[in-house]
């Protein structure tokens, strides 16, 4: 208990955590389930549940927020943006420079932004769950940059590349 509150990386090194001696691949790849973390603001996972947003506030749709602690909900997958994965296709790794969607594993909704203020800090935009099952719209995609790197094609590394 507690341990969420570090990174992935020194998790796996802790004796007892779930991360400790885990298999997990070197590189991501799309319809990877994952957890994103935030490295700046006191460690938050990015985390949604069916939860709306209130009158008022934004977009009626669906809340994102940083979670520090554990949880179901703070799971992702990793999908391309415009297509769906062939689970009995070949293995295809995410790299720097991918424009990618990720979708919140519990509710199907994918991440979204959209030029309504944040609720909570009015000089940046609200991100909310939008759409169903990969249907959305050109707000739902994210342009993958690994910090520190400047070749595109690099492969994402898990536990091991920042990325914004």
């Amino acid at each position: 208990p507690g341990d969420g509150f570090y990174s992935s990386a020194f998790q796996s090194r802790l004796v007892g955590n779930t991360l400790h001696n885990a298999s997990m691949p070197e590189y991501l790849a799309y319809g990877s389930i994952i957890t994103l973390k935030n490295v700046r603001t006191a460690g938050g996972y990015l985390h949604s549940h069916w939860h709306l947003y209130p009158e008022g506030v934004g977009a009626k749709q669906q809340q994102i927020t940083a979670y520090t602690h554990k949880d179901h909900n703070n799971l992702w997958i990793i999908k391309k943006p415009t297509e769906n994965i062939d689970p009995l296709g070949p293995v295809e790794f995410v790299k720097n420079g991918d424009v990618i969607r990720l979708q919140h594993r519990e509710t199907s909704r994918n991440l979204h932004s959209h030029q309504h203020e944040a609720p909570v800090t009015k000089k940046h935009f609200q991100v909310t769950g939008y759409g169903i099952n990969g249907t959305g719209d050109p707000n739902d995609f994210w342009r993958i940059e690994i910090v520190a790197k400047k070749s595109r094609n690099e492969r994402v590394k898990v536990l091991r590349n920042e990325i914004k």
